[in-house]
């Protein structure tokens, strides 16, 4: 599931309507955006935070696993962010998926 919304509404989303895990398909949550990523994962306590309430999320509503798309990490300080973050990601959810995508090369993207 994807909200492409600057905020999550609990309950705006249909969980007791979600039947996939009965006809054997995986549900994951999608999180991503640009400047707020970089952000929260400037401080290893926000990182905390943030790892802390996904996983909260992901068991309390039984998903497969989480999708992240942070929007245009640099090179520079942006990665090694990005690179702790799914670090502590995947080791509060060593068993769960966890899916990641950083694909541009050349021109800007932004």
């Amino acid at each position: 599931m994807a909200y492409a919304t600057a905020s999550i509404i609990p309950e705006a989303i249909p969980y007791s309507k979600l039947t996939p895990h009965s006809q054997n398909v995986k549900v994951s949550i999608a999180v991503g955006g640009g400047e707020q990523f970089e952000q929260m994962a400037a401080l290893a306590e926000s990182r905390s935070v943030f790892v802390q309430n996904l996983k909260t999320f992901v068991e309390a509503y039984h998903l497969d696993g989480v999708d992240m798309d942070w929007e245009y990490p640099d090179p520079g300080q942006s990665s090694l962010k990005y690179l702790a973050l799914m670090r502590e990601l995947r080791a509060a959810l060593p068993k769960k998926l966890l899916t990641t995508a950083l694909i541009a090369y050349g021109v800007s993207m932004g």
